[in-house]
């Protein structure tokens, strides 16, 4: 992915490719976000001890 060499940063987080994905690329980590609207989800993002976990969570059925 051409555009991770423009990024000076260890995460590079977007969200307007809608794919859901993460991605190890060149020793960074590139994460796609959801469509988060569509699937009725959402993230919580900890960062704890130079570690980073997402964990998705869903509306529906609510």
């Amino acid at each position: 992915m051409p555009k991770m060499q423009h990024y000076n940063a260890n995460i590079v987080i977007e969200g307007h490719y809608h794919q859901g994905r993460i991605l190890n690329i060149n020793d960074k980590f590139y994460i796609n976000l959801p469509a988060f609207a569509c699937n009725q989800s959402y993230f919580i993002v900890e960062y704890e001890n130079e570690k980073i976990q997402f964990a998705q969570r869903s509306l529906k059925g609510h």
